[in-house]
């Protein structure tokens, strides 16, 4: 038996919108599985290529393995080939293709038919919360509450007009690292802020309103705490903007900056390469993608 998964990276919070939205993007990793082998085999190509595990340690795995056991599976030899597009430690969701990847394939091996919502819960048990897991398996712009049980979700409507370059600099920032970044507590009005924000910034993209996300784009929960840990975050924001991006900001925990742009506009390759040559100018070579959002 021969599966093919094509698993899309994901952008969360989206400025204001902390732990609370999601979106699914248009690059994706692949994951492929034979069971017709004697031993068990992981391949792996681009992004960790050189460092993921390829033993039972390797993350896709594991999760097939634990999900299986949990119904009293066994996981059998299969040969495992991994396509990594999405850039590990991105702020990107790098982890929660695998994890979804691993759930899907043990739902296939265990001759189920594939559950979302089942793949989406176990998923949040692993990450510990939704807002990576829910638009990596439902896909489109989600907005996700996880009560430790089921993942309650519901899919945003995003303007067609809505355009998305992403730059990642070679910088690694662990997402433990950049939790511990924010602070513990927040002032009243700053949680106020960001409601009020992000209340605009599901209004805008939902009604093509776009020219309102310069404005709701603001937050005050983590992106004042975790850019200084970004080299050349400011200066990367505004290059994208000057080149005619709508707004820029951490995708993530990061260090991916996201620019929302028109598409119609052609500007993303501009934007693009303008935001590479502001890391650059702080010492970091880096990738940038033109991307859209994936439903």
């Amino acid at each position: 038996m021969k599966v093919i998964l094509h698993v899309p990276a994901t952008t969360s919070n989206l400025g204001p919108g902390f732990d609370a939205l999601g979106m699914a993007l248009s690059l994706h990793s692949t994951f492929e599985m034979d069971t017709d082998v004697q031993r068990p085999e992981v391949n792996i190509t681009g992004y960790g290529a050189e460092t993921l595990p390829r033993d039972g340690r390797n993350l896709v795995l594991q999760v097939a393995s634990d999900a299986l056991a949990q119904i009293g599976q066994k996981l059998p030899p299969v040969r495992l080939t991994q396509h990594n597009r999405v850039p590990l430690g991105s702020g990107l969701g790098s982890s929660s293709t695998a994890v979804v990847a691993g759930l899907a394939l043990a739902q296939v091996l265990a001759g189920l038919p594939l559950d979302r919502q089942a793949i989406l819960d176990a998923a949040c048990v692993i990450e510990g919360h939704p807002d990576n897991a829910a638009p990596c398996v439902m896909g489109g712009l989600v907005t996700a509450i996880w009560d430790g049980q089921r993942c309650e979700w519901l899919h945003l409507p995003i303007s067609p007009a809505l355009g998305v370059v992403t730059c990642t600099p070679q910088l690694s920032l662990s997402t433990k690292l950049m939790r511990a970044a924010l602070p513990r507590e927040v002032d009243f009005e700053d949680a106020v802020h960001n409601g009020v924000h992000a209340c605009m910034l599901i209004g805008a993209l939902a009604t093509g309103r776009l020219e309102l996300l310069h404005k709701a784009i603001s937050d005050r929960l983590h992106v004042p705490f975790r850019s200084p840990h970004i080299p050349g975050y400011t200066q990367v924001v505004a290059a994208a903007e000057s080149a005619g991006a709508l707004v820029a900001t951490i995708s993530g925990a990061g260090p991916t900056v996201i620019a929302l742009i028109e598409q119609g506009n052609q500007q993303g390759a501009a934007v693009a390469q303008s935001m590479q040559a502001a890391f650059a100018h702080a010492g970091l070579q880096s990738v940038a993608h033109e991307l859209t959002p994936r439903p």
